[in-house]
């Protein structure tokens, strides 16, 4: 079974010129890792360019994860692991 996980508003209240970027934490629930995964992931290299930095947090967008993770593992994508073995 496939958990949903849901992508949080753009903001709590609902201003469309607010951008919300995704935290470590938010992007393991995301994709179905953890947070000390996607800190490794993050301190060795292997994710995706952020979006937004503040302090020392990088942010992303939902869009770019999901593109990166998709790119990255290809048979994680609805019906893409057909079997094509001889």
């Amino acid at each position: 079974m496939v958990e949903k996980v849901l992508i949080p508003p753009p903001n709590p209240k609902g201003d469309a010129n607010v951008i919300h970027y995704l935290s470590k934490q938010e992007v393991g629930k995301l994709i179905g890792l953890s947070v000390n995964t996607i800190k490794a992931y993050d301190r060795d290299g292997l994710m995706p360019a952020y979006d937004a930095r503040v302090g020392r947090n990088n942010g992303w967008l939902p869009k770019t994860i999901l593109d990166w993770w998709a790119q990255e593992h290809p048979a994680s994508r609805k019906g893409a692991h057909a079997d094509n073995r001889p």
